[in-house]
């Protein structure tokens, strides 16, 4: 069965009219489900919640792009590959913001920073050497239309004390990952799987962080050693163990050192957190680098935002950048050098929050350096940041504003989905795939 080309950039046609891009070939769309979709269908929701019901996934034997229930066993594949055990995948992180009405009703969606994390996108997968199954210029269009087809199941939640919907965040991950042979080399021949899915998700943090503020362990056994040069599966394994142990901690959040520490004439040294040595070292000079998933921005006693240089061993985000931009434009002086332990401990710096997309924008109210041994965590000193830094909190507050459109954009923010041809879209897919719901 022949399908007719791609074109994304008629941006004059909506979802409804694009809809047939994305429908599989009725051959393959049997009358029930099989007993073991429906299995991975309680799995799935186990996950994702009841708010991931279809997703978009790239169909080799189809040459395409299809979306299918989340639990179609077009979107099941074998799990043992090579992009899995070297660590082969590429991804992104992006949000759905709600826009509502004056009754908080849901009546449109924002994704947030999507050109500028797509462009990413394309270069994680590039630096990783994988073979795409198709241009990845028209992506991005096809998760525009995942996202207008999902609409209000991913923007709306029951609010558990009034059994009422209410508004909610959604997140959205695009990730490419190696198929193919097995070997630690990327072949051209290789295969990919390339897939976006879309969930409910209103906080990465406690709710309460945002307003109180976070507790944030900073590990002596944990440091940027490489450069990172793209969203990669690999970056996360140890750093989500590390925020694994700071919750159990009792923190909401890990810091993680950098390669090198600041020495008393100002000059970069290279220190090893294997050692005991290099950790006491860290312990007194170190420098942070940013968080597991996230990044790390501070104020100084003078009130200017100071960031990490890339030389930390930092991705350096999208939020980051855009929070910059807030600030310039409220006259703010932005500096950028390695904070040091020494520098928090001294009170030069007065203030750090973490930005991301899931985090979004998390001011932090005590640092807690630790040093694990045997298992055991040991809270070697704590600093606490005294409300003195207020441009953080004027950043947090605009950049709020302008994920809700409460005020004009500082930067290229919003890209907005279509709920209403969305919702048609939707109808037409939940008839074609009935018996999957």
């Amino acid at each position: 069965m022949a399908f007719p080309e791609i074109d994304f950039e008629e941006r004059e046609r909506t979802v409804v009219d694009r809809l047939h891009q994305y429908l599989v070939p009725l051959e393959l769309i049997k009358e029930k489900p099989t007993p073991y979709e429906l299995r991975m269908k309680k799995e799935i929701e186990s996950i994702w919640g009841k708010s991931c019901k279809y997703v978009l996934t790239w169909v080799g034997s189809l040459n395409k792009l299809a979306i299918v229930p989340s639990w179609h066993e077009l979107n099941m594949r074998y799990p043992q590959t090579p992009g899995a055990h070297y660590s082969h995948l590429a991804f992104e992180g992006i949000s759905i913001e709600p826009v509502t009405n004056s009754s908080n009703e849901v009546v449109g969606g924002n994704l947030i920073l999507f050109k500028q994390r797509m462009q990413r996108f394309k270069r994680s997968i590039n630096s990783l050497m994988l073979n795409l199954p198709l241009e990845i210029d028209i992506f991005p269009q096809a998760i525009i239309d995942h996202a207008s087809i999902l609409g209000k199941d991913v923007l709306e939640t029951i609010d558990p004390n009034t059994q009422k919907k209410i508004p909610t965040r959604a997140y959205v991950r695009p990730a490419a990952m190696r198929l193919g042979n097995f070997g630690i080399c990327p072949k051209a021949e290789d295969g990919m799987s390339l897939d976006n899915i879309i969930w409910s998700w209103p906080f990465y943090l406690p709710e309460k962080v945002y307003s109180e503020g976070a507790s944030a362990a900073l590990f002596l056994n944990q440091q940027r050693k490489q450069k990172i040069v793209g969203k990669h599966a690999g970056n996360y394994g140890s750093a989500g163990v590390a925020s694994s142990i700071a919750r159990k901690t009792g923190c909401d959040e890990s810091i993680i050192f950098g390669p090198y520490v600041i020495d008393q004439e100002g000059q970069k040294i290279y220190v090893n957190s294997d050692t005991s040595e290099g950790r006491k070292i860290l312990s007194e000079r170190g420098v942070l680098a940013d968080g597991p998933g996230e990044d790390i921005i501070f104020e100084d006693r003078d009130g200017n935002i100071v960031i990490s240089p890339m030389d930390t061993n930092i991705l350096g985000g999208t939020t980051r950048e855009y929070i910059l931009k807030i600030a310039k434009n409220n006259l703010m002086g932005v500096k950028e050098y390695p904070v040091s332990v020494e520098s928090i401990r001294n009170g030069e710096i007065v203030g750090m929050a973490f930005v991301g997309n899931a985090v979004k924008f998390a001011p932090v109210k005590e640092i807690k350096l630790c040093d694990r041994e045997n298992g055991k965590t040991k809270i070697i000193e704590t600093f606490r940041f005294e409300n003195e830094a207020r441009n953080l909190g004027i950043l947090q507050s605009v950049f709020n504003d302008e994920l809700q459109g409460k005020r004009d954009q500082t930067g290229d923010l919003l890209t907005p989905i279509d709920l209403e041809n969305g919702k048609k879209a939707r109808e037409k897919l939940d008839q074609i795939y009935a018996p999957w719901f």
